[in-house]
């Protein structure tokens, strides 16, 4: 089969007289194994792992923020974290994972409730 994921692309910003908007339409994406990992992980104040769960292939990831004060960062491993982007509060992230690379993630102030969801491959 081909096309089992669909993302659909759209948003719009609106600030002051700043105004623009994106209509990206739909992106069909393959996924040869179905299923997924992950749960709703509590990010603590010091570096841990992002926990994907029992997944075979790491794919496509979706993670939230779920905490309505504080923020996380997140990067891979690599005798610690490198920071390569931070979820504001209620913020998302969705982007393919390398399965050679440690997720790393860290909450600011403190601990946050991080929605993870990773898809297999």
């Amino acid at each position: 089969m081909a096309d089992e994921f669909k993302l659909r692309l759209s948003y719009l910003v609106e600030n002051g007289f700043f105004r623009e908007s994106f209509q990206g339409g739909q992106i069909n994406i393959d996924q040869a194994n179905p299923g997924r990992g992950g749960y709703v992980q509590t990010i603590g104040t010091s570096e841990e792992t992002v926990d994907f769960g029992d997944v075979t292939t790491e794919g496509l990831l979706f993670m939230r923020n779920l905490d309505a004060n504080n923020f996380i960062t997140f990067g891979p491993d690599s005798t610690g974290m490198k920071v390569v982007g931070k979820l504001k509060p209620g913020e998302v992230a969705f982007f393919r994972v390398d399965p050679a690379v440690v997720l790393k993630a860290k909450a600011d102030t403190a601990s946050c409730k991080l929605d993870v969801r990773l898809y297999e491959d």
